[in-house]
């Protein structure tokens, strides 16, 4: 027998606060600043490592790590003046430096003791977190839409970086257009926007001219950052994707022509 209106709306207030019961016991008493993973994997890294990988927001302070410093602050008030939670790091093609800077980008988030970060990376082509990050990755987003892998078994927590979890990916023949306009995806979206009230969402999505897929994608993310590597992409590819982000929320335009992000972003 079905249950009445009643019944149900009893029920789903059940259920939000038994989420809102885990939430308090993953955060402890002491708040985000003290935040302990029983579920998400850890691994072992020091920031020395992550610098030398090109995430240079996880070294210490320095000129390097103020620049995306400057920027998360930048990127945090403007989502936060409009309501926004989760944030698309786009590019026109690869080779622009997108995925480092959505990495460094949540990295400088994850910093502000007032919310924690999810990194997700939506490129199932050509994935990068697991690199950048230097984990060790069997099973990524794509398994989770696909055949269902559970996100626990897929996130993971760098230890070098509080309040900041990872959503890998992996390289895997599917098609890209249908797991990521599946059912799966809409509920995964839900998840990482509506379980914690203190979560920001940072997507490193594919290229927008490279890719069927990661136009898509923006539909369903509150807004968008547009990454441009001066002298590598031309003014015909940033006014296509301009045009293809119209509708689509704009919080800012990084141009990625520093010195030690050229360095690193030599490989998307």
């Amino acid at each position: 027998m079905s249950e009445n209106p009643l019944q149900q709306a009893v029920a789903r207030a059940r259920e939000n606060n038994e989420r809102v019961d885990q939430a308090r016991s993953l955060v402890g008493p002491l708040g985000l600043e003290h935040i302990r993973y029983t579920e998400t994997r850890t691994v072992a890294l020091d920031s020395t490592r992550l610098v030398a990988n090109g995430l240079v927001a996880a070294g210490a302070e320095g000129p390097e790590s103020r620049v995306f410093s400057a920027l998360a602050q930048q990127v945090l008030q403007k989502m936060r003046e409009n309501g926004f939670r989760s944030v698309a790091v786009v590019a026109p093609t690869a080779g622009t430096g997108c995925s480092l800077i959505a990495a460094n980008l949540s990295i400088a988030l994850a910093k502000d003791p007032n919310q924690t970060v999810v990194a997700v990376d939506l490129d199932v082509q050509e994935p990068t977190f697991a690199r950048l990050f230097g984990a060790d990755v069997r099973r990524g987003l794509v398994d989770h839409l696909v055949d269902g892998t559970p996100i626990p078994n897929v996130l993971f927590h760098p230890g070098a970086v509080k309040r900041l979890v990872v959503l890998p990916n992996r390289a895997r023949q599917v098609n890209a257009q249908e797991v990521y306009g599946s059912w799966a995806m809409t509920q995964l979206l839900g998840e990482l926007r509506d379980r914690y009230d203190a979560r920001l969402s940072v997507f490193d999505v594919p290229p927008l001219l490279d890719s069927g897929y990661g136009l898509a994608l923006l539909q369903r993310i509150d807004c968008a950052l547009l990454v441009v590597r001066q002298g590598f992409v031309t003014r015909d590819e940033i006014d296509e994707t301009k045009r293809l982000l119209a509708g689509v929320p704009m919080i800012g335009v990084v141009l990625n022509d520093v010195e030690v992000l050229q360095r690193a972003s030599a490989r998307r």
